[in-house]
This record gives C-alpha cells, structure tokens and sequence, in this order.
C-alpha cells in the first residue's frame, strides 16, 4: 500500500518498505547539504532496526522516482511541482491533520516527524534560529549577516521551502532586486551557495531542546 503525505512544503510517499530491511529515500540536494539525513539516520537505525538510504537529485527526478515507486520515501519541497504531483492522483490531508493535531504549523516537518517516531521536544523554527543563530554569524562579515538574517526571516515565516537552492535566486531579487547586485556585496555567486549551505548545517545541527 501507498500512502503520500505532503505538507509544510514537503511530499514524503510511504510504501511496504517501511517493514523492510532498509528504506530508501529520494531527496533533494539541499536536503542532503544540511547533513540532517547524517545526522538522523543512525538514531533511526538504533530505534527501528531499519537502514535508512538515500539517493539525492532534483525535484523533478526524485518525484518522478516517487511517481514510479522507486523509492519508499520522497522528500522535496516544492510547492508547485507538488500540486501537480498531489493532482495526479496522490493525498496530502494525512500530514497536513497531524500537523493541525500537534499544534505544529510553526514547525519543520523534520520535527513533526521526530516527534512522532521518537517523542522528541518540537522546536518552532523561530525557536531553532534563536538556538543556531550564535554559530551561524560567527564568521559572516555585516553584509553578509544581513543576507542570512533576510533569508531566515523568510524561514521563520514561511516554512523551510525558502531553504531550498531552487529558491535562492528568488531570495536575491527580493533582497538585492538583481542577482549580479547580490554577487557583487556578498563576494561572488560560489560564495553566495556556500553561504546558503554553511548556515543551513549551522541551523540543523546539534539544537537544544
């Protein structure tokens, strides 16, 4: 049986692998930046018994995946490839009535899961910001400060879709109205992907409760 949950700008279809051995996951690339997948998959491991695997690529590729049954998990973030994706036949009122039942709109769906599967404390992703924000600046220079600061504003408010590479160019014309603009303040578009990246790791890492 398939079941697809979709919700705080994420799909995540489970099937029958969940009893299995291992369980493979599709995800995005920014996903796998952030170290989370890491970071979580030996706790799984402990509590469950089952290996948790995953294959990161593009929205496209890892829905497509999902679409075929490839995988037992998907994992994106992508509003509108997701509609179309929730159009063609999958659900997501399960995720979206856990979310409701918990009291966790302000929530990541990684806490959401966690809590769940583990009993684990929720943090608010203004909560998380607060608990990250110390490492997260600690080597940043103003400008580039205001721009990490700007894109977790957008986090805080909106979900953690504004977290994923594909929306980073939206990001910069919000900010600088043009991306050759943001590249010249904030060192060049390989240092602005790393920025990106780098606060994310901070952000996901070790948080207290």
């Amino acid at each position: 049986m398939k079941k697809l949950l979709a919700g705080l700008g994420f799909s995540v279809v489970i099937t029958s692998g969940l009893f299995a051995n291992s369980l493979m996951m599709a995800t995005t690339t920014s996903t796998e930046d952030t170290g989370l997948l890491d970071s979580l998959a030996p706790k799984f491991k402990q509590d469950t018994g089952i290996e948790l695997k995953w294959v990161s690529t593009g929205t496209g590729k890892a829905l497509k995946m999902g679409e075929n049954c490839d995988v037992d998990i998907l994992l994106v973030h992508a509003p509108e490839a997701e509609k179309k994706f929730v159009e063609a036949g999958f659900g997501k009122d399960e995720l979206l009535s856990l979310q409701n039942a918990i009291d966790a709109e302000k929530c990541d769906l990684f806490d959401v899961l966690e809590f769940v599967a583990y009993e684990a404390k929720m943090l608010t992703r203004e909560t998380r910001v607060a608990n990250a924000q110390r490492k997260i600046f600690a080597l940043l220079d103003h400008d580039q400060k205001e721009f990490v600061e700007f894109v977790l504003s957008k986090y805080i408010e909106t979900g953690v879709e504004e977290l994923d590479q594909e929306k980073l160019p939206q990001l910069l014309e919000l900010k600088y109205q043009a991306v050759s603009d943001a590249a010249e303040k904030l060192g060049g578009v390989s240092r602005i992907r790393e920025l990106f990246i780098d606060f994310q790791r901070h952000l996901y890492g070790s948080q207290s409760a």
